[in-house]
């Protein structure tokens, strides 16, 4: 009887054992969902960031790009360039000539097209700036998500569609209303990838609260048999006590009989 009560006692305190070796493991896991929601949490700050910055991008070309019937930046800077020189030459030759005979030698510019144009050449260092940064911020972002796609083995490819910006302190009387259009498309298009981006992200995040909130579940439900388990094997323990002290006092009681 005490051998089997034995046996007993050590096939509980195995299953003790093996069920706090899987609730290690079950915890293990739901860290490693914790660590992950993090990174993604993480990442999913950055391409914010770098949203806004796209957004930024995208407003200050579409404040400061010529329309399509302005002239072309080009044109615009000789006529600052020549309307110095022009003024004095028509001053020099005005007490010559008849005021109502005077023809303008430049052509005169809507004030505020010429505004808005004064305008984009005073900001565009800071849109070229503004764009390199969003191109070194969108390189980083694609290491990092190439990284998180090979952790959860993703198929996912990303194609970095950010071309280089050249310096435009030495070449600004080279752009062109085109090209300022042309990078404006490439943001454009560099936002709406964003946003789906991060749709996905969310969708991520959600999958894997989703997942650990049953991983709870199922940790609570092993704490509960974990429980069940101590009952049972208190209960052993107390019989096994009261049989132990009525076995001392039979084995006295017949030590002290004649």
């Amino acid at each position: 009887m005490d051998s089997r009560r034995s046996l007993s006692v050590d096939v509980h305190a195995t299953s003790v054992n093996s069920r706090e070796e899987s609730e290690a493991s079950l915890k293990r896991r739901m860290t490693e969902i914790d660590e992950r929601i993090a990174l993604v949490k993480a990442k999913l700050k950055e391409i914010d960031h770098l949203l806004n910055l796209s957004k930024e991008v995208r407003g200050m070309m579409e404040d400061y790009v010529p329309q399509s019937g302005s002239p072309a930046p080009s044109r615009i800077m000789k006529v600052e360039f020549e309307s110095q020189p022009l003024k004095e030459a028509t001053s020099a030759t005005s007490d010559a000539a008849p005021k109502s005979d005077e023809v303008p030698l430049t052509p005169k510019l809507d004030e505020k097209t010429e505004a808005m144009l004064r305008m984009y050449y005073k900001k565009q260092p800071q849109l070229y700036r503004t764009h390199r940064l969003l191109a070194e911020k969108y390189d980083q972002i694609k290491s990092v998500r190439i990284c998180y796609s090979e952790t959860f083995d993703s198929e996912t490819e990303l194609s970095d569609n950010m071309s280089e910006v050249d310096d435009p302190d030495f070449k600004k009387e080279e752009i062109q209303t085109p090209r300022a259009e042309k990078e404006t498309m490439e943001v454009s298009t560099s936002f709406r990838f964003n946003n789906d981006e991060v749709l996905k992200l969310r969708e991520e995040i959600e999958r894997l609260k989703e997942e650990n909130k049953v991983q709870q579940e199922l940790l609570v439900q092993k704490d509960e048999e974990k429980r069940e388990v101590i009952r049972q094997l208190s209960l052993a323990v107390d019989m096994l006590r009261e049989e132990n002290i009525m076995l001392r006092k039979s084995v006295t009681t017949k030590a002290s009989a004649p």
